[in-house]
């Protein structure tokens, strides 16, 4: 469905609450800090390209974004802001391209593309990347925010409130469940439950049926989520014995309701676990790019997007995958400033050379060997930047996928979690 511009008063409204003192502080200084992979023209011709796409068609979906955004466009602050902001350039967000007669419905027309008007609009949209910081990143805390600031909702449109977030959530571990690492995370979370180390409600939501059709599992689901918050908000009912054996009765229910829950879950996370075992020998013999690594990981994360996970534990979850790239970004950033600041490589051509040969040894051999003026500083530098590459290297060889996937799976994760913050 299209994102509601009218909404856009709203949302500024609920804007200053900080995130976690911690992600947001490493953020902050993540996008201060110069990021080898691209620089302003390239943030700039990418959203170009993706406003003028939209202005041609009226529309963009939420993949069209993923593909296009550069590579350090990745919280869910900033990827939010830009939706925003094509919303009010008249172009409509969807979760797939939209049929001619939705497009009329809603208002999405194609218009005459102005190459000045889109100048305008791209740097409209490049102000919000630099600017757009501070949001939550809990998915309970977002919920709350998301109903807080809608008055008198009915409990229709609190369902369909709930079923969009989760739809983000849904997006957010389809994203993670790529990652083997992540995969292996959450087995032993399931062996903490297992052993009685972590109780099933902690990690699990609930669980949904694999045969029931889509748009009923997607209703249903945002239906329990809505019920999971209803219940473990504050009562004020003191109505005497009566409501004691009800009380005493409904923990019982409970207990058994979890019990039956824990036993249902660990089944399926043993499912997954053969999938897994599987997955990772199939990685071992012929990297992620194999097919039976891709038939084993498609496999679990089918069976992952039937898990209604705790908000709690997804958030565990994309944060270790953030940790990874923030990692990864920071060797990434130790070998710009060693070529740029210390050996005098241009920034540019640092930029233009440098992405895609991140673990390859070999490169700065070619470098130094061009001739330039800046040859002999690099060759000071090589031995740290050699010391720099082996750690990338070992990095991707402890996460099991290539550092690009790995980026990849953070920026889907990141506009699952736009995605969520948008479902008003």
């Amino acid at each position: 469905m299209p994102r509601d511009k009218s909404k856009e008063t709203r949302r500024a409204a609920s804007r200053g609450r900080a995130a976690r003192p911690r992600a947001k502080d490493k953020r902050a200084v993540e996008e201060n800090a110069p990021v080898p992979q691209f620089d302003a023209d390239v943030r700039r011709t990418r959203l170009k390209t993706l406003i003028t796409l939209g202005k041609e068609r009226g529309y963009l979906t939420y993949a069209e974004i993923n593909d296009h955004l550069p590579d350090d466009v990745v919280d869910a602050e900033q990827i939010e802001s830009i939706i925003a902001t094509f919303n009010s350039m008249n172009i409509q967000v969807y979760d797939e391209a939209p049929s001619a007669e939705d497009l009329l419905m809603n208002d999405g027309t194609a218009s005459a593309v102005n190459d000045e008007d889109v100048e305008e609009e791209t740097e409209q949209a490049l102000s919000t990347v630099d600017t757009e910081f501070g949001r939550t990143t809990d998915p309970v805390r977002m919920y709350m925010r998301e109903m807080g600031i809608v008055n008198l909702l009915t409990r229709e449109g609190e369902i369909e409130i709930a079923k969009r977030i989760e739809d983000g959530l849904r997006h957010m571990v389809q994203a993670i469940s790529a990652c083997p690492t992540t995969i292996g995370e959450i087995l032993e979370l399931a062996d903490k439950v297992a052993r009685d180390e972590m109780r099933i409600d902690e990690l699990v939501d609930g669980l949904t049926d694999p045969n029931a059709p889509e748009e009923e599992l997607n209703q249903h689901t945002a239906a329990a989520s809505l019920a999971d918050n209803d219940a473990s908000g504050p009562e004020a009912d003191d109505s005497g014995e009566d409501d004691e054996d009800e009380d005493a009765d409904g923990s019982k229910a409970a207990a058994a309701s979890l019990a039956l829950l824990r036993a249902e879950a660990l089944i399926r996370f043993d499912d997954i676990r053969g999938h897994y075992e599987n997955m990772v020998a199939a990685l071992d013999q012929g990297g992620s790019q194999n097919k039976d690594y891709r038939a084993h990981q498609q496999s679990i994360s089918e069976q992952l997007l039937l898990i209604r996970f705790t908000a709690k534990s997804i958030e565990r979850l994309c944060d270790s995958v953030r940790h990874m790239v923030e990692q990864v970004r920071a060797h990434e950033r130790q070998i710009l400033q060693l070529c740029v600041d210390r050996a005098g490589m241009p920034r540019t051509h640092f930029i233009k050379v440098f992405p895609g040969h991140e673990t390859n040894l070999d490169w700065l051999k070619k470098e130094i060997g061009s001739g330039k003026a800046y040859a002999e500083g690099l060759m000071r530098v090589h031995p740290a930047v050699l010391e720099e590459q082996q750690k990338l290297i070992e990095l991707q060889e402890r996460i099991g996928l290539p550092l690009k996937e790995l980026k990849d799976i953070n920026k889907q994760m990141s506009t699952g979690e736009a995605k969520a913050r948008r479902a008003k």
